[in-house]
């Protein structure tokens, strides 16, 4: 059920607000349960300093359904 909070909230703490947002490493990243996903799902995986998104939350234990996200440096403009 979710909850409607009508002025926001105030995080006062240095941990995430979602256990789902960084993971230790891949067993970690692709060991969520189905029940607990959903496509779109953003995960910072600490021990390689990588970003993953969740594109088949059927599959969520498989490589196959995590897209590392790919950074580029330099400016644009």
């Amino acid at each position: 059920m979710p909850y409607t909070l009508p002025q926001g909230f105030q995080i006062g703490n240095q941990d995430p607000i979602d256990s789902r947002i960084t993971v230790a490493d891949a067993g970690a990243r692709k060991g969520f349960s189905v029940n607990n996903v959903f496509e779109g799902l953003i995960v910072y995986q600490q021990n390689t300093d990588e970003l993953y998104v969740l594109t088949d939350p059927a599959n969520v234990d498989t490589d196959a359904a995590w897209s590392k996200i790919e950074t580029t440096s330099g400016s644009s403009g």
